[in-house]
């Protein structure tokens, strides 16, 4: 079956393969005809749309032929039938939808309010913005799609009003933000807008909410707030507190309590009197002590229990400050918080002073819990205080006494368990009568443990196992004399857990025993399913079971159905087995397995980003690791955005360990979601980190291409001098490697540079010299970008003919190739040079491409830049409403970004 799409850019796909239809003509008349599925479609109606009132005398025969056409490019003749001198095409909601669109919202009307509302979310899901953007006919966009506009904003409206009542307002938000950008003048989602955001706590948004949309209707259309915008400007007004406080923002983030959790009465009754009700302040405890005493589970079981306290909800994030690689960074702690909050990463600010009072407005008028867990030192935890009304709870080996003396953090120390608690542990673990038919055992038991939970979970859970305590006690104390001369203090917290440790250790068989190990030559201890079966080179059904036997044993917890990790000292226990026992080829050989994973891993997800893009950069590596699959370019992108901080961590390591081609090359396989995902100043210090690591492993090629990245960052920041510099430098490094087509890269972005610095024939040069070398190799792809950067320069000479000239050979350049990446691109660049030849028609059927190819794409940085060139040509046009609605769109976007490029908007809406 051939399914089509219209709720969006026109998509039609055929047995799960996209059928591209290259012709203009061509799409305009399938558009037409899905727009009006099983009606008949006069002659001369698909005219008007394809040739926008500008048909020639032979338009009838020219229509024939490219619906001739058309049926051959869909493979089924009979779908587009003719009916004297009108057309029709069959279509059901199963293969278009628009009809099962249209399905969902009647089905909608028959149910109960819930049953409408969760209906109605469905058919939205279908829908993306804008609306056939790569049909270029204005008649059709006019006339047709502004219908289905205004269809798809009733449904909008009506939904908006069942989330208010029935849904989560808050989450309804930024739905509604959108909504009110695309449908300025809605008054009724402005107010649903503003009812959400006062019911979730934001008072102060609501009211600027509501200021500006009077202020827009007043300057628009000189007309004051209806009766919608009125009432919900006056409940902000009235509200009690409970509404106020009925925020609905309830992130649940904290981990699953500890099954056998026991005793600690006196600490959790301190705990609840540290914390009594202080209203308008936040309040912060530090639970302190040793390494294994059970001070993160005495502060998950606490922080359940006080769940109810927090209707903000509750954050959950370990600063990962005592273990192995480096303690989080507060940056990235502040934007796994705002992350966790529904913030995109690419709206944070490369100041931490920034980040931090980001993080406090986004908590402020919520009541939220932090669990801090496993902090390194004050510095670390001070940025991500909130503001007020809010509880931090800290888990830390140190005291963290700037905390208290600074910020007035309440200290609570944990000492190791009592008898009658760690009895009480055996108890709940083996079983209540083994421990009373054992009892002088499970007595000596509790003390060679010293009453660390940690020590006495892992044996315990041996014990249950069978052998009875009195044999488990007997191999303690022997393997505890042979451990004495590693013990390093009176308060080392590991001597006694060696033992225990190396017990539990030596009661796996040797393939999980063997899991283990390897598990400690991880850089983090924190890793998935297919990462562990990579490390100990098994299938991942195989290392699921080994790990299985190890979450058994209490040696590894399972925090997600495919993610697994280490508690730190289990680690570096691991790591210290994988020293001793592992020969150092077999060391190597694990960790080769475990990078070359993430690095084809990577590189595979970049395919589907970019699917064109030559990677040669990976050369001379070779794996037979398998690698990841993903389905397409979404799912791809959600796995980097998981993977995002385990891979920072994985590329530091490498290149601090011997492994420092893998760290550039991952990093270089990265630059492409950075580009479309990561917020320039992130992308700046990861190109800094893959060149510092290509240097070290002294590969020409591989600082070729990391400065490459460097100076396209800088490019793209507009620092075309450091840019010019960087590319230089990477163009004598490829040349010295003898790599040709990174040498015709580098040339290529040289004269784009040089065009932008005001030298277009030096620009016209080195471009000239890279296409003679990307002709030699061949490839459309670099063939393609090369046209455009010629175009390009062109344009900016002022020469906007020869640029059309040079963009249109891109176009086809990467039309032959199916590069759709390129398109977008080229068709921005096409329509700037449109617009400066005053061709408004062309201008902005080239944006309205592109600005749909880049949202197929998620790709938001080059969104943005399309949606303000557009925003300027129909301004520039003389089309100041849709002008406003663009560059309004396009403010937004800039802003969540925390582009400098907000001020440039802010100036062109001004002059409308």
């Amino acid at each position: 079956m051939i399914h089509f799409s219209v709720l969006g850019s026109l998509r039609v796909r055929s047995a799960g393969a996209e059928i591209s239809l290259s012709g203009p003509k061509q799409r305009i008349a399938l558009a037409t005809l899905l727009l009006h599925a099983n009606e008949r479609v006069s002659a001369d109606h698909l005219i008007t749309r394809m040739w926008d009132g500008d048909e020639s005398a032979n338009a009838r025969a020219a229509l024939q032929t490219h619906l001739t056409r058309l049926r051959q490019a869909l493979g089924a003749p009979g779908l587009i039938r003719t009916f004297d001198g009108s057309y029709t095409i069959t279509a059901t909601p199963d293969s278009l939808d628009l009809l099962r669109y249209r399905e969902i919202c009647r089905r909608s009307r028959r149910g109960e309010p819930a049953e409408e509302l969760a209906a109605l979310t469905e058919a939205m899901a279908l829908c993306g913005e804008p609306l056939l953007a790569n049909v270029p006919s204005e008649a059709l966009h006019r006339e047709e799609i502004s219908l289905l506009v205004e269809e798809q904003l009733r449904t909008l409206e009506r939904w908006s009003d069942l989330h208010l009542e029935w849904g989560r307002p808050e989450q309804g938000i930024a739905v509604l933000r959108a909504a009110t950008a695309r449908h300025p003048y809605s008054e009724r989602l402005w107010a649903n807008l503003i009812r959400a955001l006062h019911r979730s706590g934001r008072q102060a948004e609501a009211m600027e909410a509501y200021q500006s949309v009077a202020h827009r209707l007043r300057e628009d259309l000189d007309v004051r707030p209806g009766e919608l915008l009125r009432r919900a400007h006056q409940s902000i007004l009235t509200a009690g507190e409970s509404e106020v406080v009925a925020a609905s923002m309830t992130p649940q983030q904290l981990p699953s309590g500890v099954a056998h959790f026991t005793g600690r009465l006196a600490e959790l009754d301190r705990l609840d009197r540290l914390v009594a009700d202080v209203p308008g302040r936040t309040e912060i405890v530090v639970i302190g002590g040793p390494g294994g005493a059970g001070k993160s589970a005495l502060a998950v079981h606490w922080a359940h229990q006080m769940i109810d306290r927090f209707p903000g909800g509750q954050l959950y994030l370990n600063l990962r400050g005592f273990g192995p690689g480096a303690p989080m960074e507060p940056m990235v702690a502040i934007e796994t918080l705002l992350r966790a909050m529904g913030v995109s990463a690419t709206s944070l600010s490369a100041d931490l002073d920034a980040r931090a009072a980001m993080l406090r407005s986004t908590l402020a008028g919520r009541r939220m819990l932090l669990l801090l867990d496993n902090a390194r030192d004050s510095a670390q935890v001070r940025p991500l205080l909130p503001g007020a009304n809010s509880l931090v709870l800290v888990t830390s080996r140190n005291q963290l006494r700037g905390l208290a003396a600074r910020d007035g953090a309440r200290q609570l120390t944990l000492d190791t368990l009592t008898r009658p608690e760690s009895l009480e542990l055996l108890e709940k673990v083996i079983g209540a009568r083994q421990v009373a038919d054992e009892r002088d055992a499970a007595v000596r038991l509790v003390e060679l443990c010293d009453g660390l939970p940690l020590a006495l979970s892992v044996i315990a859970e041996r014990a249950h196992r069978g052998g009875g305590l009195a044999r488990i006690v007997s191999a303690l104390e022997d393997e505890k004399a042979r451990l004495e001369q590693f013990r390093i203090g009176e308060d080392d917290p590991l001597a006694d857990l060696n033992t225990a440790l190396l017990w539990s250790y030596r009661a796996l068989t040797p393939p999980v025993a063997r899991l283990f190990r390897l598990l400690g030559l991880h850089p983090t201890g924190d890793l998935s399913l297919e990462a562990a079966a990579a490390l100990v080179g098994v299938p991942p059904w195989e290392a699921n079971a080994l790990l299985d036997q190890l979450v058994a044993a209490h040696l590894v917890k399972q925090v997600q159905p495919d993610r697994f990790e280490l508690h730190d000292l289990v680690h570096l226990y691991a790591t210290g087995r994988a020293m001793e026992e592992e020969q150092a080829g077999e060391r190597d050989a694990a960790v080769d397995r475990l990078l070359d994973w993430y690095l084809y891993t990577v590189v595979e997800a970049d395919r589907h980003l970019l699917p064109h893009r030559v990677r040669d950069f990976v050369e001379p590596y070779t794996t037979e690791i398998p690698q990841l699959a993903f389905g397409d370019h979404r799912q791809a992108m959600s796995w980097l955005e998981r993977e995002y901080h385990c891979l920072r961590s994985v590329i530091a390591w490498a290149a601090a360990n011997g492994r420092a081609g893998h760290a550039w090359r991952i990093s270089i396989a990265m630059t492409t979601f950075f580009d479309r995902y990561i917020p320039w100043h992130d992308g700046l210090e990861f190109a800094r980190s893959a060149l510092r690591a290509a240097e070290i492993a002294g590969e020409p090629a591989g600082q070729g291409y990391t400065l490459n990245s460097l100076g396209c960052v800088h490019f793209d920041m507009g620092d075309h001098p450091v840019a010019l510099s960087c590319f230089k430098r990477s163009l004598s490094h490829f040349q010295q490697a003898g790599h040709a087509r990174g040498e015709a890269m580098l040339l290529g972005n040289i004269g784009l540079v040089h065009g932008e610095l005001g030298d277009p024939a030096e620009g016209r040069r080195c471009l000239e010299r890279a296409l003679t070398l990307y002709e030699r190799l061949g490839g459309q792809y670099g063939i393609a970008h090369l046209l455009d950067n010629l175009g390009t320069v062109s344009h900016l000479a002022g020469d906007h003919v020869l640029a059309v000239h040079y963009f249109c050979r891109a176009l086809d350049a990467a039309t032959l190739n199916g590069n759709t990446d390129v398109r977008g691109d080229v068709l921005s660049h096409l329509g700037r040079a449109y617009a400066a030849l005053r061709d408004w028609r062309r201008a902005l059927r080239s944006f309205r491409e592109a600005v749909a190819l880049y949202q197929g794409k998620g790709n938001r940085r080059w969104l943005a830049t399309a949606l303000t060139d557009l925003g300027q040509a129909l301004a520039d046009a003389g089309r100041r409403e849709p002008a406003r609605h663009v560059l309004l769109s396009a403010l937004a976007e800039w802003k969540a970004m925390d582009d400098p490029r907000v001020g440039e908007v802010v100036a062109i809406l001004e002059t409308i």
